[in-house]
C-alpha cells in the first residue's frame, strides 16, 4: 500500500537543483548589472552637469591680448 501512496506524490522528474541555481545566479547577476549601469549613467549624467557649470575663466591678460 505504501508503494500506491508514493506514486502518487512521485515528480514526473528529479529536480535539477543545477539549473535552478544557475538561473537564479544569472537573473541576480543581471539585477547587479542594470543597477551599476544605472549608477553609471547617473554618474555620467553628474559629471556632465559639473563640466558644463563650471566652465575655466579666460586669464585676464590672454583675454585682453596684452604681452610684455
Amino acid at each position: 500500500m505504501l508503494l500506491g501512496a508514493q506514486k502518487e506524490n512521485a515528480m514526473a522528474f528529479k529536480p535539477n537543483y543545477r539549473l535552478q541555481r544557475a538561473d537564479r545566479s544569472r537573473a541576480a547577476r543581471a539585477r547587479s548589472e542594470e543597477k551599476q549601469r544605472k549608477r553609471d549613467e547617473k554618474t555620467a549624467q553628474r559629471r556632465a552637469e559639473r563640466t558644463a557649470t563650471v566652465e575655466t575663466p579666460p586669464d585676464d591678460d590672454k583675454a585682453q591680448g596684452g604681452g610684455r
